[in-house]
């Protein structure tokens, strides 16, 4: 069954075809988009707990099959993944830092419920304030600034959505002082109520389209989030970590991580594609849940030698790949310690040069700025 009848079906809801679908037969494998809509709503017939166990699975064993499968994902051009995953310059930021505004990668816009949007917009806004009140505080040369609210407090304010000023003073420690109330309190309210009254609806994306859903009929051009509402899919709660809101609402991001890591799925001695190690895997179907892949072939010198590979934790900074057989030191915590060099890049940051260093939260340096890895490329094997 080609693509289109496929669509076809999955519009009309067909379970019986949709089910009946080989996602690992040729004309399924050689097409990205098919074979994503096929495994996801195949598992999504068989339940929640499916999706969690087996999609993420079905992924890595359609990628290793085949370099050309893992490279219509890491082809920036001429792929059908960009049907159901727009590609989007706006998304992550570092993404757009490293890899430039044509990189390929696909728009991680988040789909939060009523009350998340609300929370991000009162949180964002309470932010901007502080920064305010570090500039008030320059002005008026003050050094002490340690009446600027903590980040733990911006988001209990967030969380119980304070709407008058004794609320204020009796739930906040930090109104507990009258000169934090002459300072702050409008200022707090005001977030509040611009939050619950004007709440964001594009984090993680501002201005992109993928959000606006048109189920009109035109159902060989839906893109994934259409597929989904379609069927009704919706996410308990973004923040979750429950496996199957990662799968229905997160795989972008997962797939964007593959992109990451993709050009280092090689083995060093036979070339042959490096496979995940399920036996270390984390819980599935989360946004990175395979860290340890090996060589299967039976003749390669480096035959089941395990090697971890991951992204850099200094995530506001770096999101460098961690490859143990490039980064070869660890820290007292056992984590391996990025040893990219990182380049502040013109129009972000002043220019410096340095190392990353970074290997865990306890170790973490934040005085460093954004590495800019090589270009994503298609692997020859």
């Amino acid at each position: 069954m080609n693509k289109e009848k496929f669509k076809e079906a999955l519009f009309a809801k067909d379970n019986s075809i949709i089910s009946s679908i080989d996602i690992f037969s040729h004309e399924v494998s050689n097409d990205v988009e098919y074979f994503i809509l096929a495994n996801f709503f195949q598992s999504y017939l068989k339940g929640r707990d499916y999706i969690a166990k087996n999609f993420t699975q079905n992924l890595w064993k359609w990628i290793s099959s085949d370099v050309n499968h893992l490279n219509q994902i890491l082809l920036s051009d001429n792929s059908s993944l960009h049907v159901i995953f727009p590609r989007c310059p706006k998304s992550s930021n570092y993404y757009r830092i490293f890899s430039g505004e044509n990189d390929g990668y696909l728009c991680e816009r988040k789909f939060l419920t009523k009350s998340e949007n609300i929370y991000r917009s009162i949180l964002s806004g309470l932010g901007k304030h502080t920064y305010e009140q570090e500039n008030w505080a320059n002005e008026k040369g003050i050094n002490n600034k340690s009446w600027i609210m903590s980040a733990k407090t911006k988001k209990y304010i967030a969380s119980i959505k304070p709407q008058s000023l004794e609320v204020l003073k009796d739930k906040i420690f930090h109104f507990k002082y009258p000169k934090n109330i002459d300072r702050d309190a409008n200022a707090v309210l005001k977030a509040v109520d611009d939050g619950i009254s004007y709440p964001r609806e594009d984090f993680g994306c501002p201005g992109c389209n993928v959000m606006d859903i048109d189920c009109d009929g035109e159902y060989l051009s839906y893109h994934f989030y259409e597929w989904l509402h379609h069927f009704n899919v919706k996410p308990e709660k973004f923040f979750s970590k429950e496996a199957y809101d990662m799968v229905s609402y997160k795989l972008p991001s997962y797939i964007n991580k593959i992109k990451q890591i993709g050009p280092s799925l090689s083995c060093y001695s036979c070339k042959k594609m490096l496979v995940p190690n399920w036996t270390y895997a984390k819980k599935l179907g989360a946004k990175y849940n395979v860290t340890v892949f090996h060589c299967t072939d039976n003749n390669c010198t480096l035959f089941n030698n395990d090697y971890y590979l991951n992204h850099c934790l200094n995530f506001e900074y770096c999101d460098n790949l961690i490859d143990q057989r490039v980064n070869k030191n660890k820290c007292s915590n056992g984590l391996y310690v990025c040893n990219h060099d990182w380049s502040k890049k013109t129009g972000f940051y002043d220019e410096t040069r340095g190392d990353c260093n970074s290997c865990c939260i306890e170790h973490s340096k934040t005085d460093k700025s954004s590495f800019q890895p090589k270009e994503t490329s298609v692997l020859q094997f």
